[in-house]
């Protein structure tokens, strides 16, 4: 038996990020994306969570609790 491994992404609205997020919901992955603003153009699929930005903004590091893999 295999679970889905949730993966936790920055970056995921970049020219590399978008590639990969596409990809990883093709195969099948829970996909959480930090990001300052949503892109309304995105897969449903994806779950967006908004930090503002990173430079200013403290993160709270709750958000990684329950993520197998994070990718930035």
């Amino acid at each position: 038996m295999t679970t889905t491994r949730r993966i936790l992404i920055s970056g995921a609205t970049g020219f590399i990020g978008r590639q990969l997020t596409a990809k990883l919901l093709d195969t099948g992955y829970q996909i959480s994306a930090l990001c300052r603003n949503e892109r309304p153009d995105s897969p449903r699929a994806l779950s967006w969570i908004r930090t503002g930005d990173l430079a200013t903004t403290r993160v709270d590091p709750a958000i990684g609790r329950g993520v197998d893999v994070f990718i930035h």
